[in-house]
């Protein structure tokens, strides 16, 4: 795939993700963080509401994975270009999730994010959740190395 087409892609995908937004559809996923310009990059989610799970699942997680994206968004040549010799890890990046046990959405992320006003705004914004019922957690595995 040419990087035009791929990017195409990624836009026509990030158009439907709007309107669902627009629609107050909370979404589930992971995402990056461009630390220097402070926004969220390659975000990649569901909308909650069409993504399956069985009742014995405790969360709803969405179908994307920081690894395998990231190979994707490198293949594809669309990383920025002071990105493109790093791995995944060594970029902030989060995934939002949705427990069904305690019925609250949960960011999983690095220490710093956590505590950084500008992010939860910027999270709770793309992913169009409610302050009142997301949680930011840190977690080791979002630690950049």
């Amino acid at each position: 795939m040419e990087a035009n087409e791929a990017i195409n892609k990624i836009t026509k995908r990030n158009k439907a993700l709007e309107s669902l937004l627009s629609e107050n559809v909370p979404m589930i996923g992971i995402y990056w963080v461009n630390m220097k310009k402070k926004e969220l990059k390659f975000v990649f989610g569901d909308p909650l509401s069409e993504t399956p799970s069985t009742d014995k699942d405790d969360f709803i997680d969405g179908r994307f994975d920081h690894y395998s994206i990231w190979e994707r968004l490198r293949k594809n040549n669309v990383l920025p270009k002071n990105w493109k010799l790093l791995e995944y890890v060594d970029i902030p990046r989060g995934r939002v999730l949705y427990s069904k046990v305690v019925e609250r959405f949960i960011v999983y992320t690095n220490h710093g994010l956590v505590l950084s006003d500008w992010h939860t705004r910027l999270v709770l914004k793309e992913f169009n959740l409610q302050d009142e019922i997301t949680d930011f957690i840190s977690d080791e595995h979002y630690e950049l190395p």
